[in-house]
């Protein structure tokens, strides 16, 4: 998993709580909206990523 906002990249720890779930600890970043970026096993999704806002 790792947090995006168009010119850097921080990868979070994570942990798969179920099949559509996971629980992620986001590393320290400066207030903004990023994308959360998820590669599964069968390759990174194409559709729109979700976003988190840090507030």
């Amino acid at each position: 998993m790792v947090l995006g906002d168009g010119l850097t990249q921080a990868p979070a720890t994570f942990v798969i709580l179920f099949p559509t779930q996971i629980l992620a600890v986001v590393p320290v970043v400066l207030p903004g909206t990023y994308s959360v970026l998820v590669t599964p096993p069968g390759g990174t999704d194409t559709t729109a990523p979700p976003t988190l806002l840090v507030l």
